[in-house]
C-alpha cells in the first residue's frame, strides 16, 4: 500500500526546512547605514578617500585626468600666458 509521501508527485525524500529563530532582521550598523546621517557619513568617507588618493597622486579628479602634475603644468602655462 502506498503512503501519501510515496505518490508520483514526490520525486525524492521529503526535506525538512529549519526556520531560524525570530530576532532583529538588521544589525545596528546596517540600520545606521540606512539613515540620512549614515549615508552622509559614507559619502564623507568616500570624499576623504578620494582626496587622500589625489594628494598621493594615485588618481585624478576626473578619472585619470587632472592629477597634481597636470595642475602644476596648467598653472605654469597660465602664468606664462
Amino acid at each position: 500500500m502506498l503512503k501519501a509521501e510515496d505518490t508520483e508527485d514526490s520525486i525524492g525524500p521529503v526535506e525538512l526546512v529549519t526556520v531560524p529563530g525570530l530576532g532583529p532582521e538588521w544589525q545596528r550598523d546596517e540600520m545606521r547605514d540606512m539613515t540620512k546621517a549614515g549615508r552622509r557619513e559614507k559619502k564623507s568617507e568616500a570624499r576623504k578617500q578620494k582626496w587622500t588618493q589625489w594628494n598621493r597622486d594615485q588618481r585624478g579628479l576626473c578619472g585619470t585626468w587632472f592629477t597634481r602634475r597636470f595642475l602644476v603644468y596648467f598653472v605654469f602655462a597660465l602664468c606664462v600666458v
